[in-house]
C-alpha cells in the first residue's frame, strides 16, 4: 500500500514517525555518520550513481567500512522511493559508525555501519522565484568536502537566515566564498560562470558538476576559482544549486540587490538542468 513517508532503520521498515533508533547510536552521541540525499520521481532515484559514489567516499574518508554493494543500495533506495504515494520526494540515508556505549574512539562499536533511509514529498525549488540570504562566517572544520551527519555550524547558520526571512546563508572564510549551509554558490559575470574550487573547503556537489557540465557544452567559460563577498555582490548573477533546487537565483544579499544583469545566460542554464531532470525521470521534455 502506497505510504506518506517511509523511514528504514537496519531492516526496520515502517512510517518514519514509527521507526525506533538505539539511544547508544553513534550518529545520535557523536554525529559520527555520512549521508546523501537526492531527488526521486515515482520509482526514479536522480542521479543515483553518482551519488552512491559521494557516499561511498564519504565513508572511506572517515573511515567507516560499508558492507552493502552499490547494487545493494541502488536496489534498496529504489524500493523505497516506489512506496511513497508522492511523486517528487527527497530520498535521504546515512551510515552511522555503529552502536555501543559513547566512548570518543570508536573502538568496541558494533560491527558494521547502522543505515537509515528515509523518504518525504518534496517539490523541486521553483526555478522562477527570488531568493535572499545573508553572509556569514564559515565557522566549519577542514572537512567540508566530506558529507557528514555533524552539520551544526549549518544548522546554526540556517536559522540565522530564517530568522532573517532569507533563504539561505553564504558562507565566507579567510575573506573568500565557499558555499551556503545546504548549496553550492556560483556567480555569473562577464558571460562566464565562475564557482569556488573543490576542495576541503566545499562539498563536490552534484547538482554543481552538473551545472558546469551544461555550462561547458553551452560554451560559457567556467572559472573554478575562489572569489570575495565584493564579487558576489557585483555579480551579473548569483546562483545556487541542489539536489532541489537545480539552478535558482539569489536576488538579494544582506538585505542588497544583488544580479539581474544576465538573465540570458542564467535561463540558458535552467532550461539545460531543468530539461535533464525532465528527461531523466521519464517526463515530457518541451521542445
Amino acid at each position: 500500500m502506497p505510504m506518506d513517508n517511509i523511514g528504514y532503520y537496519n531492516g526496520q521498515i515502517g512510517p518514519i514517525e514509527d521507526i525506533r533508533v538505539p539511544m547508544d547510536d553513534r550518529g545520535g552521541i557523536f554525529g559520527d555518520g555520512v549521508y546523501d540525499a537526492t531527488m526521486a520521481y515515482d520509482r526514479i532515484v536522480v542521479n543515483m550513481e553518482e551519488h552512491i559514489a559521494r557516499f561511498f567516499e564519504s565513508a572511506r574518508l572517515v573511515r567507516i567500512p560499508v558492507p552493502w554493494s552499490v547494487e545493494e543500495l541502488s536496489g534498496l533506495l529504489t524500493d523505497l522511493a516506489g512506496r511513497v504515494s508522492a511523486r517528487s520526494k527527497m530520498v535521504y540515508w546515512q551510515a552511522t559508525r555503529g552502536t555501543g556505549p559513547r566512548k570518543h574512539s570508536f573502538a568496541g562499536a558494533s560491527a558494521g555501519p547502522n543505515l537509515w533511509i528515509t523518504v518525504r514529498p518534496l517539490e523541486l525549488t521553483p526555478l522562477d522565484g527570488s531568493y535572499s540570504a545573508i553572509t556569514r562566517p564559515d565557522l566549519r572544520y577542514a572537512l567540508c568536502h566530506v558529507k557528514t551527519i555533524n552539520l551544526l555550524p549549518n544548522v546554526l547558520a540556517a536559522q540565522e537566515a530564517a530568522e532573517h526571512g532569507c533563504d539561505e546563508a553564504i558562507l565566507m572564510k579567510d575573506g573568500l566564498v565557499t558555499e551556503g549551509t545546504r548549496h553550492n554558490i556560483h556567480i555569473l559575470k562577464d558571460g562566464a560562470l565562475h564557482t569556488a574550487p573543490c576542495d576541503h573547503r566545499i562539498l563536490p556537489g552534484i547538482a554543481r558538476q552538473h551545472l558546469l557540465a551544461h555550462a561547458r557544452r553551452l560554451s560559457i567559460p567556467v572559472m573554478e576559482q575562489p572569489f570575495d563577498v565584493s564579487a558576489l555582490m557585483a555579480a551579473d548573477e548569483v546562483i545556487m544549486t541542489s539536489s532541489a533546487s537545480l539552478c535558482c537565483a539569489i536576488r538579494k544579499v544582506d538585505g542588497q540587490a544583488v544580479g539581474g544583469r544576465d538573465s540570458g545566460t542564467l535561463k540558458q542554464l535552467q532550461q539545460a538542468v531543468y530539461h535533464e531532470y525532465l528527461a531523466d525521470t521519464g517526463q515530457i521534455v518541451p521542445k
